[in-house]
């Protein structure tokens, strides 16, 4: 079995820049269905999957319910998983209990 480790996916960004809004989903569809095509499974989520969701400066960058959208392709893998992974949160990755 091949393992991965996510780290840094900064979903959440893009509201207000179609464009990076963009790249961002395109990085995380490409990641999972990586993993998938290698048959790996997710072991760890490290930090800032989310990026700086809660935090005064970027509040009004990030919006949680855009993370949840760009995230939704690992969300998939996680729930084909038999086990789950573990998350080494970063500064806001308190939404990882969403998922």
């Amino acid at each position: 079995m091949k393992h991965a480790f996510l780290s840094d996916c900064h979903a959440g960004q893009g509201e207000q820049n179609q464009e990076l809004r963009l790249q961002i989903q395109h990085a995380i569809e490409g990641g999972a269905k990586y993993i998938g095509d290698i048959g790996a499974r997710i072991e760890i989520l490290m930090g800032d999957t989310v990026h700086h969701l809660g935090n005064a400066l970027q509040q009004k960058q990030t919006r949680r319910e855009l993370s949840l959208e760009q995230l939704a392709p690992v969300r998939d893998v996680l729930e084909q998983q038999d086990s789950p992974a573990s998350a080494i949160a970063g500064n806001t990755d308190w939404l990882l209990s969403d998922m």
